[in-house]
């Protein structure tokens, strides 16, 4: 195999170097990110790397392989009531366990008994789950008043409401006290920290490419002057 001349095997070290370099700040923003920062700082310029943690979700276990998702740092009174799914590896060790899938009920505002259900009903859609069965209840209305006179939905509204005994009482608002008292977080994967990850990978596909280009051209040019 023709040895490379002097001026690859310099370009070759760089690229080593700056393999290295990648790699130190690699670790240092993952590890800025896996304590909850919210960026990362790149020498004295601050906020080069921003997390964007304001677009995180925390997702809830409850049972049945449902779960409650919501903002990071939303407290207002709803969540919305979604399957949970197991991410994939390698992101799963990285990033989190849990990832949601589908959507069952958007907007869970009221917990009455095992019942957690939402103010806005649509025909065919669910309107409550029950915590302790896992039972689905779908709406059943025929259709959906106009709210854009700003009337407030009511209980009579949705019939399936009437025959649970539902109510839309303060006391059976959803608080993020109460969401915290009964169902506990896991571990949730975010696109924050898929892309944190991804972007350094690219770097590192980007910067190997590099460095076997200028290789293999280096080689083809040798063995042609042969």
């Amino acid at each position: 195999m023709p040895e490379l001349d002097v001026a690859t095997k310099r370009v070759v070290s760089w690229m080593a170097m700056l393999l290295l370099l990648v790699s130190a700040w690699y670790v240092a923003v993952a590890w800025s990110y896996a304590r909850g920062a919210s960026g990362a700082r790149i020498g004295r310029v601050a906020g080069d790397v921003d997390f964007q943690r304001e677009l995180d979700w925390q997702l809830y276990e409850l049972a049945h392989g449902y779960g409650l998702m919501r903002r990071v740092g939303d407290s207002s009174g709803w969540s919305s009531l979604v399957r949970l799914q197991r991410s994939a590896q390698p992101f799963r060790t990285l990033c989190g366990q849990w990832q949601s899938g589908e959507e069952i009920i958007p907007a869970v505002s009221f917990r009455q008994g095992d019942w957690l259900y939402q103010q806005w009903t649509h025909p065919g859609r669910p309107a409550a789950w029950n915590l302790a069965t896992g039972e689905v209840v779908m709406a059943e209305r025929l259709t959906v008043p106009d709210y854009g006179s700003g009337a407030v939905p009511s209980p009579a509204d949705e019939p399936v409401f009437g025959r649970l005994g539902l109510s839309f009482a303060d006391a059976n608002r959803i608080s993020f006290v109460d969401l915290a008292r009964y169902v506990r977080p896991v571990p949730t994967f975010n696109d924050s920290c898929y892309v944190v990850h991804m972007s350094f990978w690219a770097l590192y596909v980007l910067v190997l490419l590099g460095g076997l280009g200028v290789v293999v051209v280096s080689l083809v040019r040798r063995r042609r002057e042969r």
